[in-house]
């Protein structure tokens, strides 16, 4: 058994395989406790049973949940109180969404060989931290002087490269990829999801630290990943208030600059980079959380320029700026 505790959302984990109780406390290795919830209502308890390659799962999904919608990895099924998740290759996860509960029927040959296998199996944990106010979010975050930017795009859109290049230049490093933001009444947090960096390493060569790295020297058309706490350990945080959004995006040959981005449209670039969400009930909670934390954050577009230096200064300016907002 193992327990986890991210912000306010206990998390207990039980599972019949040590090898996969293994892969879920490496997995969430930075929220590990030892210490029990003392409030039952934000306490999430996931139990996975292994299956053996040939055995079925102990039950199908019942003929009166409906099947809502199908992904290239499983089909998902609503019965009133329970969600079913069926994937195509490695098992069966059933929730509950009132009694946050989860169990999970896993075959571990097909999911531990594979990090997207195990994190697409893994993903139903999210809609349980929905249900009490603890949002995923695909985006880098990094912190400066206790104010926190939440750093966020589509994929090549230089996330990558701007978190590593502001922590090079200062800057204490949550996230590269995932975040777990959530609302408080002082304002918004967010919590690190660690993963390391997957970059191309020409983007970082102008980074001294970082350009002879021994894992950025495979082949250069691809991305490689890169454990950024190896290179920066005394710039490591696991949790930060939110004082600003940013959307970077690419502009070579143009001079670096900052463009204010209106909330709306914030809410629509958002919106794509929310991890999958099948309750519609949760859907809707996360809708309007988004849509609160871009109408209290100052948010900009930062165009990322040929002159690399001036990125660092634009972000720390705003960031300076927010916390007078």
């Amino acid at each position: 058994m193992a327990r986890f505790q991210i912000g306010h959302a206990h998390i207990r984990v039980e599972s019949d395989h040590p090898g996969f109780l293994a892969r879920v406390t490496e997995w969430m290795e930075d929220f590990v406790t030892e210490h029990a919830p003392e409030d039952n209502r934000s306490a999430i308890e996931a139990t996975f049973v292994a299956l053996a390659p040939d055995e079925p799962p102990p039950f199908e999904v019942p003929p009166s949940a409906k099947h809502t919608h199908d992904n290239d990895t499983a089909a998902y099924y609503d019965d009133g109180e329970r969600w079913y998740v069926k994937f195509r290759r490695s098992g069966l996860v059933v929730l509950e969404r009132e009694r946050l509960r989860l169990v999970g029927y896993v075959y571990p040959h097909i999911v531990l060989p594979s990090i997207t296998a195990f994190e697409d199996f893994m993903h139903p944990l999210h809609e349980l931290t929905r249900q009490i106010g603890l949002y995923p979010l695909h985006a880098a975050s990094v912190e400066q002087g206790g104010r926190g930017l939440l750093l966020v795009g589509k994929s090549g859109q230089g996330k990558s490269t701007l978190c590593a290049d502001l922590v090079s230049n200062g800057f204490r490093f949550l996230a590269d990829d995932r975040c777990f933001v959530r609302e408080t009444d002082a304002g918004f947090d967010m919590f690190a999801f660690y993963e390391p960096f997957k970059l191309f390493a020409s983007n970082v060569s102008h980074i001294g630290a970082l350009s002879a790295a021994d894992e950025l020297s495979g082949a250069p058309a691809a991305k490689q990943p890169l454990d950024l706490r190896k290179y920066y350990p005394d710039r490591v945080r696991l949790h930060s208030g939110i004082h600003g959004i940013v959307f970077p995006q690419w502009a070579p040959g143009a001079p670096s600059r900052a463009e204010r981005v209106a909330p709306g449209k914030a809410l629509v670039e958002l919106l794509p980079l929310t991890l999958v969400c099948f309750d519609p009930a949760a859907g809707r909670a996360h809708f309007e959380f988004l849509g609160r934390l871009v109408g209290g954050l100052p948010i900009i577009r930062l165009f990322l320029g040929d002159d690399r230096a001036q990125w660092s200064r634009i972000a720390g300016e705003f960031l300076a700026e927010s916390g007078e907002c």
